[in-house]
Formats: structure tokens, sequence, C-alpha cells
């Protein structure tokens, strides 16, 4: 039995050591990405500006511009920008935390390592730390992502003349530089300078989401199968439940122009006038309950069958009650069933209608706005295919 539940402490110390040391390491490297680069036929013109930030909200500028067979302008800066929240210092303090949890439950030695009352305030509370820790650094992602288009970048002084003094948001930067690369054409009379440009959240923004998302997820499948204890095909139909719910408030496309820069989340996306992604969030939790139900009306269904076995054949009217009782519950089951096919296939449906308005979003944008670029998102194909991923589990174990 201690082999167990030392085994058991292991499982909660080691994914949660893990998420901790991609928490960490999603600080140093890259949350914010912007890159432009233009060049000429045979090179004669060419230019190429990049920036890019951290976590802690230190970043590089490096550029060259190259022109009339020599270096124009070149060199690189350092420089700060403000992130929303202090999420490097958040982040800090929910990986000390996540030291307690794992010092508590790693091993005899470790766990004695902590006071009593810290170690007791641990393993009593450490489900709902994570739900919180999970839901502070998902809510920081989703505000560092929306806010992303207007966060400042210092200008350095060798190219001041060009994008203006001082800090400037991302999309003014698009919107200079796009400009710049028009008036050096119209300048140089060059027809042939192509812009290659690219404006984009980082891996270590994506990573933070992920340790959000990991942290959640422990919290979750320890309210299934320990807290409510679901039956195992239910932990399996309703697996991807968290990211449909939280993945509604997630940047899935970026779009940028010459007045425009904005991450636009799925409860944004124009469909269905407007609330198609409010429809997608509401039938998502609708699904997340249906499930839930279902699964613990099984577990009730299967508690009366026990109590059935358990009676003797001489006691034909408790026999005869539990056997009405199991009849109800699975008329209940059946209604249940019905509702989560019927929920899911809505959901399917308003996802397909969504992936059409995206197609539609991106015709009208690309051809309204001046110098347009409209890319999806990392997130984009997860968000958009868990509901169909989730029709091939029910599909696989017929939930």
């Amino acid at each position: 039995m201690a082999k167990q539940n030392q085994a058991t402490n292991r499982k909660l110390a080691i994914p949660l050591a893990i998420l901790s040391g991609i928490l960490l390491v999603s600080l140093f490297l890259p949350w914010g990405i912007g890159e432009f680069e233009y060049s000429s036929t045979g090179g004669a013109v060419a230019g190429d500006l990049s920036f890019s930030f951290n976590g802690f909200g230190e970043g590089t500028f490096d550029f060259y511009l190259f022109r009339n067979a020599s270096y124009d302008k070149e060199g690189g800066t350092t420089f700060s920008v403000s992130l929303p929240r202090n999420l490097s210092v958040l982040s800090i303090v929910l990986i000390l935390i996540n030291v307690l949890i794992i010092l508590a439950y790693a091993s005899k030695k470790t766990r004695a390592l902590l006071p009593t009352q810290i170690r007791t305030i641990v393993e009593k509370f450490w489900p709902l730390i994570l739900l919180l820790e999970g839901l502070l650094l998902i809510s920081g992602f989703i505000l560092f992502s929306t806010s992303f288009f207007d966060i400042l970048i210092p200008i350095p002084d060798a190219i001041a003349g060009q994008l203006g003094a001082g800090a400037k948001p991302i999309s003014r930067i698009y919107q200079v530089i796009t400009m710049y690369h028009g008036e050096l054409k119209t300048e140089l009379r060059i027809t042939q300078l192509p812009l290659h440009s690219t404006l984009r959240i980082g891996i270590g923004g994506y990573l933070l989401l992920f340790a959000g998302m990991g942290f959640l997820y422990i919290y979750y499948l320890y309210r299934i199968r320990v807290k409510e204890d679901w039956p195992d095909v239910w932990q399996k139909g309703g697996i991807l439940l968290p990211l449909m719910i939280l993945g509604a408030f997630f940047p899935i496309l970026r779009q940028v122009s010459d007045d425009t820069g904005r991450m636009v989340i799925l409860l944004d996306v124009s469909t269905l006038y407007g609330y198609g992604g409010i429809l997608y969030l509401a039938l998502a939790i609708a699904l997340f309950f249906l499930i839930r139900s279902a699964a613990l009306l099984e577990k009730k269904m299967d508690k009366i069958q026990q109590d059935i076995y358990a009676l003797k054949e001489t006691e034909e009217k408790k026999i005869t009650e539990k056997l009405d009782q199991l009849k109800e519950q699975r008329s209940k089951d059946s209604l249940l069933r019905t509702g989560i096919f019927l929920t899911l296939f809505a959901l399917i449906a308003v996802t397909a209608l969504i992936m059409y308005g995206i197609v539609q979003e991106y015709q009208t944008f690309m051809s309204v706005r001046n110098n347009p670029v409209m890319h999806s998102t990392l997130l984009a194909p997860i968000l958009l295919f868990s509901p169909f991923a989730t029709l091939a589990i029910r599909a696989v174990y017929r939930f």
C-alpha cells in the first residue's frame, strides 16, 4: 500500500516538475517576433529589420539597409518592453509554489523538508492551487495575445528617420515599414522589390499557455478520476472539453495592414452574424455538462447493479425496487446520450461554419485592406479540430 501511495504521489510530482520547467524555459524564449525583409533582383537594394522579445520583456532590434552597393545602415540594439500584468513575475511565483507541491509529493525525504503547516496546506489545497495557476496563466496568455499589436517597441535612433523616434506599437511599425518600402520603390524606380514580413507570437508565449493548460488538466484529471470517479469511457470522451471551452478565448487568426493589427479570438470570428464563436462556446459548455451528467449517472447505475447482485433471491421485493430504479436510470441515460450526440453534431456544424467564415473573412480582409497580411495561429488547427476528434473518440468508445 505504501508503494502504491508513493507511485501515486510521483504521478503528481513528475508532470508538475516537467510543466514548471517548461514554464521557466518559456520566459527565456521569444514571446514576440517581427521580421521584415525585402530584396531587389540581383540584391542591389535590400533590407532586413527584425525584433524579438522574451518573457522578461527583454528584446533585440537588428537591421541592415543595403543600397547603392554599400550598407546604408546596419546595427542592432537591445530594448525592454512592458508585458501585461508582469507575467514573468507571476510565472516565477507560481514556479516557487509548485516547488513546494513537488517536495511534498516527490518522496518521503523531500516531504520531510517542509514545515508541518506548509505540508498540511499543500496536501489539502494542491488541486485548487493548480486550478488557479492554470487559469491565471491562461488569462495572462489571452491578455498578452489580444494586446500583441499594441505592445510598444523602442525604435533604434539609426532608423528613427524611417520609423520615427521613440517607442511604437507593433502595428505602427508594420504600417511605417510598408510605407517606406513603397516610397523606396518609387524613389529608385524599382518594380520588383517584394516585401516579406511576419509578426507573430513566439514559441515562449505558446509554452506559457501549454504550461497553464497542463496545470489545469492535472486538476481536471484529478477531478474526473479521483474526486468524481467517472467511468473510464467517459473520462476518454471528456478529455478535450476544457480545451474546447477555454479555446473559445484563444487567438486563431492574426491580421495586420496599414491601418489595423489584431489577433482574432475564436469568439470574434464573424460567422452566423457574429454569434458563431458564442454558439461554439455555449455548445462546448453544454457538452461538458451532458457528458458529466452521463458519467455520474452510469456510476449510479453500476452501484444499483452491484446492490442487486448483493441481494438474496428471497428479497424479491427489494430486487424489484432496484430493477425499477435501474430502468428509470437507463431511460435518463438514453436521453443524455441522445443529447450528447445532438450537441456534438451541432458543435461540429458550427465549427464547420466557423471554418467557412474564416475563409470569407480572409477574402474580405485581403481585398479591402492596404498591404494586408492574414495568417492562422498555431492554435487554430487544434481548436477547430477538437470537436471532430471528440466525435472520433465517441465512435471508438461508443459513449
